[in-house]
C-alpha cells in the first residue's frame, strides 16, 4: 500500500519510517502511544501527539498506524469511515479515508 500511495505522489507513513526517523525519537513516540492506547500508561495520543510523528507527511498506512485507526479518525474529526481496513491521506489538519473491503 505504501507503494502504490508513494507511486501516486503522497509522501506515506508506515513502519519503515519509524527506522528512518530513528533520531528524531518516532519508535518513542509509538511505544508511548501504545502503552497509553493498550496498558492505560500515559496520555491518549491526540492531534498534537500525532503531529509530531506525522510532520511532513500526507498518508499513512499499515502498521503502526492502522492500530490507531480510531484515534486518528478522532483526532482529525473532519473523516468518516465504513470500513475495517482504512489508509489515510491528507496533511496534518486534513485526512480522507480510501476504504477497502475484504
Amino acid at each position: 500500500m505504501k507503494n502504490a500511495l508513494d507511486h501516486l505522489g503522497y509522501h506515506t507513513y508506515h513502519m519503515s519510517e519509524c527506522i528512518k526517523h530513528w533520531p528524531d525519537r518516532h519508535l518513542h513516540y509509538w511505544d508511548e502511544a501504545l502503552k497509553a492506547k493498550y496498558t492505560a500508561q500515559g496520555k491518549p495520543y491526540q492531534v498534537e501527539e500525532f503531529n509530531k510523528i506525522f510532520k511532513g507527511y500526507n498518508a499513512v498506512s499499515d502498521i503502526p498506524s492502522i492500530l490507531f485507526v480510531d484515534d486518528l479518525l478522532a483526532a482529525y474529526p473532519k473523516q468518516k469511515s465504513s470500513s475495517p481496513i482504512e489508509t489515510l491521506t491528507g496533511g496534518s489538519s486534513r485526512w480522507t479515508v480510501h476504504s477497502t473491503q475484504l
